[in-house]
């Protein structure tokens, strides 16, 4: 009895073709990855400044009965300014309040990403003597 051997191709490796699309599939995953970590840090660095300037605005709320009625400064590139103003509540009467208040408006602004941005806190003290 005779034997026949086919030989067949073998196929073990992979085509430029295939080789080519997984190269784009990988490049298009780590854009969409390097985008994703992009934003993320750009969120957290729009939140710390959010936060400093929070920080800001409460420090000088509390402080401003020590300052003058206008008052402005800067720290570490947030600029602050804050005003008292006197509050009129009777109206032009002339009975005597049983308690003098002063409105406080603190702003804090500084250059973020996308532009000049800007926190308000407004508070009603007691009026200092």
């Amino acid at each position: 009895m005779s034997e026949y051997h086919v030989v067949t191709k073998n196929d073990d490796g992979f085509t430029l073709l295939e080789v080519l699309a997984a190269f784009v599939i990988l490049a298009g995953s780590i854009g969409l990855i390097y985008n994703f970590l992009m934003s993320g840090m750009g969120r957290s660095e729009i939140s710390s400044a959010q936060m400093t300037a929070i920080l800001i605005a409460e420090s000088k709320l509390a402080e401003s009965e020590m300052l003058p009625s206008q008052a402005e400064g800067e720290i570490d590139g947030f600029h602050w300014a804050v005003s008292r103003t006197p509050q009129n509540r009777n109206g032009g009467n002339t009975r005597r309040q049983p308690l003098k208040l002063d409105q406080i408006k603190v702003i804090v602004t500084w250059r973020g990403i996308g532009g000049e941005r800007q926190y308000k806190l407004e508070s009603l003290r007691p009026a200092v003597q």
